[in-house]
């Protein structure tokens, strides 16, 4: 499903790729689970209605999660993303700065701001 989009809405990025001419970017990692980079994509939320959430180790490739929702702005939907996958591992990252403080602050901002 992933390969038919880039195929169909990226031509030009499959083109490089297969050409070995795609401009990566380089990021240190210690090892494996020192980071988990979290995205999310709203390409299809418009067209389709669906918004696309993944968690990726970069470090060896490894995908944690791929979640296909009707939205990606439920901070509490996705912070449970994250949990789950916490608790199927059965430890989280230690980093003060990590994903887990961040998506904590956008939950009690929210909870806030909602009366």
């Amino acid at each position: 499903m992933v390969t038919e989009y880039f195929s169909v809405f990226e031509p030009e990025l499959v083109k490089e790729h297969r050409k070995n001419r795609l401009r990566r970017k380089r990021f240190w990692a210690a090892g494996v689970n020192d980071i988990w980079a979290v995205d999310q994509h709203d390409k299809w939320k418009y067209k389709f209605g669906l918004a696309l959430h993944t968690g990726i180790d970069p470090f060896i490739g490894f995908t944690h999660w791929l979640k296909i929702w009707w939205t990606n702005s439920n901070p509490r939907l996705v912070l449970s993303y994250y949990l789950d996958e916490v608790e199927e591992q059965g430890f989280f990252l230690m980093d003060p700065w990590c994903l887990k403080v961040i998506l904590a602050q956008r939950i009690l901002a929210s909870q806030m701001a909602t009366p």
